[in-house]
């Protein structure tokens, strides 16, 4: 049994969510019109159904290069037995994205579905602004989610399953006292429990002699909406060992042609254009730390951050939404750059390193900007 439901039978969970899953597969592949009002076509549209067919994970990329482990985790994490790629004449576009924000629950430990997801306690409940006077709703795969939990011990179907006797008697029983005792929400992620960072043209973490020829970055845009106020304010996520120099606010609404952290190498010959994010800071390049770079003829131009915020929320913003800020290409503290050219004494080091059209609420040659500096010339 479920709070506030009448008992009923495991079978008819398990086919109450098939029956979602066909209503959709059926919509999609055969055309088949529900009624609007539905109750169980709703409750799948609202499980199942993508209302923008956009990607909705907190980052997606063109082309990553990392270290060893799986790219998840912080931007700076995995920089370890990566090294000797060249990457020439190549074209990256068309990474598009829409994050949908889902907060992290833990309890001495991630909380975590059968999937490794997430628990979505914002679509399943009411009322978590104070959890003590929530409200279990529940839906067809938590519900099952649920009843596994209870009737099944074996970690081979278990899998990462993991949740608490509370939340259980929370979602049975109604009573949300030791729920609300323990609940701590972690923001900054996504459904997969996943670090958010953004759309990415090319993500480059502790790859060693990298050689980027004749690279074309172009049409990476982020239509995500600002973080949500569900945690608090932040300086930084803790998703996943983010790095409060690198990832600060939220981040999951960034969007940047190509970003490199701890790696060396060089970049000759590089285009990035018509980069965008909706409600975030948008980058042509950004060189973290750690880097160690040789640069020539880097041109970066179409570069727009916060281009559906207006004016005043932008400066009224608070954490962990940031002003949204944009750049051509900004070089951060701790990374090391230099010119591949001759030098020139009549020609400024970095000049063929230029960008035009950049457009944000702020820019990274403001004195406000405490991450880094503008590297090269910008018209804007």
């Amino acid at each position: 049994t479920f709070a506030n439901r009448a008992p009923i039978l495991v079978s008819d969970l398990a086919d109450r969510m098939v029956t979602e899953m066909d209503m959709i597969y059926h919509h999609f592949i055969n055309e088949v019109q529900y009624d609007a009002d539905d109750e169980t076509w709703l409750s799948a549209q609202k499980l199942f159904l993508n209302p923008t067919g956009w990607m909705d994970g907190g980052s997606s990329y063109g082309m990553v290069f990392n270290g060893d482990g799986a790219a998840v985790v912080g931007i700076g994490c995995r920089t370890d037995l990566t090294s000797d790629i060249t990457l020439e004449n190549v074209e990256i576009y068309g990474i598009y994205v829409q994050p949908i924000e889902k907060p992290k629950f833990q309890s001495d430990g991630a909380i975590r579905l059968s999937f490794f997801d997430g628990l979505d306690w914002p679509a399943v409940s009411k009322g978590l602004a104070d959890p003590y006077h929530a409200i279990y709703m529940g839906d067809s795969y938590t519900d099952l989610v649920f009843t596994v939990n209870h009737y099944v011990d074996s970690w081979y179907y278990l899998n990462s399953l993991r949740i608490t006797p509370a939340m259980a008697t929370f979602a049975t029983t109604g009573d949300a006292t030791a729920f609300a005792d323990e609940y701590d929400g972690v923001c900054g992620s996504d459904i997969q429990l996943h670090s958010s960072k953004g759309a990415i043209g090319l993500r480059i973490d502790g790859t060693q002699n990298l050689n980027l020829i004749n690279v074309y970055v172009h049409d990476v845009q982020n239509w995500g909406a600002l973080g949500i106020d569900l945690c608090g304010e932040y300086h930084y996520p803790t998703v996943s060992h983010e790095d409060p120099q690198i990832q600060y606010g939220y981040t999951g609404n960034r969007a940047q042609g190509i970003i490199a952290s701890y790696a060396s190498g060089t970049m000759q010959n590089i285009q990035i254009e018509n980069i965008e994010s909706y409600t975030g800071s948008a980058w042509g390049m950004v060189l973290y730390k750690g880097n160690n770079f040789g640069l020539s003829n880097i041109e970066v131009k179409s570069i727009y951050a916060g281009t559906q915020i207006t004016v005043e929320r932008a400066q009224a913003l608070t954490l962990p939404n940031n002003m949204p800020l944009a750049c051509s290409v900004e070089l951060r503290d701790e990374a090391v750059v230099y010119s591949l050219l001759s030098p020139d004494d009549d020609t400024p080091e970095f000049a063929d390193i230029v960008g035009y059209d950049v457009i944000g609420h702020k820019l990274c040659d403001n004195p406000t900007n405490n991450y880094g500096t503008l590297l090269g010339m910008c018209d804007v």
